[in-house]
């Protein structure tokens, strides 16, 4: 059972304990057919600040966007719907607009958080790929209390671990579903 406060504590977590992925340039019908099956997704592991060495020129998406007022963070949990709604609006806008790559930086604890990157990605014939940090340290409960941004408690990051989907894949993430709030209770 997950608490009330889950979705927005997520928000929080520094992206050590995070799934990130990126979306890269988009595959025509003819490129698909050497390159990728239907559905391809392939699971990458680094350092987050290598996506920026890797991906100079990224077009660099996250809902914590949405909370920053003047350079400083501003988390309100009332917005974090709309946060993510407006997220989700930018990176449709960028890949309707062929941006690439396309990289949603959110916590992602759980594959339906995901659900409608992928899935507009899918419309827009992206390729997706899975990353999840590779320090030594990623699920270290108090080395993440430590080094995480927004204070999060460590309590509420042992539950983001606890919850912590591993190994997701374009077809976990598709068939995923958003909890009810009962569920969520």
């Amino acid at each position: 059972m997950l608490s009330k406060d889950w979705q927005r504590d997520a928000s929080y977590l520094n992206h050590h304990i995070s799934q990130r992925f990126h979306l890269l340039e988009p595959v025509t019908v003819c490129e698909a057919a050497d390159q990728l099956t239907a559905g391809h997704a392939s699971t990458l592991h680094g350092h987050p600040g290598q996506l920026k060495r890797d991906y100079p020129g990224a077009v660099v998406l996250s809902t914590d966007d949405f909370f920053i007022e003047n350079g400083v963070y501003m988390f309100e949990p009332d917005f974090l719907e709309d946060a993510h709604k407006w997220n989700q609006k930018r990176a449709r806008k960028a890949m309707k607009n062929g941006k690439s790559p396309v990289i949603i930086d959110n916590t992602n604890i759980h594959a339906w958080e995901m659900k409608p990157y992928v899935m507009m990605a899918r419309e827009n014939r992206y390729e997706v790929v899975f990353q999840e940090p590779d320090t030594p340290w990623k699920f270290n409960v108090q080395e993440l209390t430590r080094r995480n941004t927004h204070h999060v408690p460590r309590q509420k990051i042992q539950r983001m671990k606890e919850q912590y989907e591993h190994n997701v894949t374009f077809h976990s993430v598709l068939q995923s579903e958003k909890p009810s709030r009962a569920e969520k209770q």
